[in-house]
């Protein structure tokens, strides 16, 4: 197929924003795979237009490590 019978935009797919809510559930598959335990340090480097995916990384990451009250 070439591009003259698909308009260029067709091949670039941007999702719509997620929020960090709709996002928990993947950040938290992040965090088993990466097998996190309670007291672990978790290191979270991203760019500046990608805070979001880090916030929710981090929520994801706090809540598995941090000792219960």
């Amino acid at each position: 197929m070439s591009t003259r019978e698909w308009p260029i935009s067709y091949w670039h797919y941007t999702p719509s924003a997620s929020s960090p809510i709709q996002m928990m559930r993947g950040a938290l598959k992040c965090m088993k795979c990466g097998d996190v335990k309670e007291g672990e340090t978790v290191l979270i480097s991203t760019d500046t237009n990608k805070l979001r995916i880090a916030e929710t990384l981090a929520a994801a990451a706090y809540g598995l490590i941090r000792k219960p009250a």
